[in-house]
């Protein structure tokens, strides 16, 4: 990731922001996504410090926003020109903020494993955002890719980040505890790349060991960051075996 040498911290702190509000957030519904945004900057700001006050591309609104939604049939879940199957048991939710941000991405909305008000506490948690970006002459397949898959620059930024703002945490932070690696998946008969961050300590001032991917899925007009996250932990390749699963049955129609 070159524009943006530290997303993974803005994915992480994203997601320990929704944990945190999001029974807030359902419960009063989308005129509060004023309060859950600066819940989330103020999280992003702890986490990360002045890297991310530098001024960023204006966001910009999009009518319609396709979020995501379950079908009649309760396991088919719905988006933009995509479907997947997902158990009755996990819980799905839209967004509040029907916005591009500033990198191109549009969040459709959130599945996990658990129901919201039995999220803020276990290691038992696995949880999967669904972005797109817009492809045009200018932004290929390959360069989303390139945008958003974890690297060797972002393996070094964790580690200096880490060294020099938690060194009375974890004073033998180093590269060893942090991996990087890109795949090529299918999902269906379409083959995709998959970008994964394993954090063996935690990446990040706040919080503990996690382990983070992007499927990349390539469409006509677009390309598909489906996200998955969930805490390092002795269940850690179950919970990410169980988001496969659903992930491999993702349709664009």
């Amino acid at each position: 990731m070159k524009r943006h040498p530290f997303i993974i911290f803005l994915t992480i702190a994203v997601v320990l922001a929704f944990i945190a509000a999001v029974s807030l957030a359902l419960r009063q519904g989308r005129d509060d996504s004023t309060k859950l945004s600066i819940m989330i900057e103020s999280l992003l700001t702890r986490a990360v410090g002045p890297e991310l006050d530098t001024p960023q591309a204006e966001v910009v609104p999009q009518e319609d926003a396709p979020f995501l939604r379950r079908e009649a049939d309760g396991t088919t879940v719905r988006g933009n020109s995509f479907t997947l199957d997902v158990p009755l048991t996990w819980a799905v939710g839209d967004v509040a903020v029907d916005q591009r941000e500033a990198d191109g991405r549009m969040e459709y909305g959130y599945i996990a494993n658990r129901q919201p008000q039995a999220m803020d506490s276990g290691d038992d948690l696995v949880m999967i955002s669904i972005y797109d970006v817009l492809k045009d002459d200018a932004t290929s397949y390959d360069d989303v890719v390139a945008q958003h898959a974890w690297d060797a620059e972002d393996v070094q930024n964790i580690v200096s980040f880490m060294q020099s703002e938690a060194a009375d945490i974890y004073p033998d932070f180093s590269e060893a505890d942090v991996a990087v690696a890109l795949e090529d998946e299918t999902i269906g008969d379409t083959p995709v790349k998959k970008a994964t961050l394993s954090c063996l300590k935690p990446c990040y001032i706040e919080g503990g060991a996690s382990n983070s991917s992007y499927y990349f899925v390539d469409a006509l007009d677009r390309v598909y960051l489906i996200y998955v996250y969930a805490p390092q932990s002795e269940q850690t390749d179950e919970l990410l075996s169980q988001a496969d699963a659903v992930i491999k049955t993702f349709r664009v129609e």
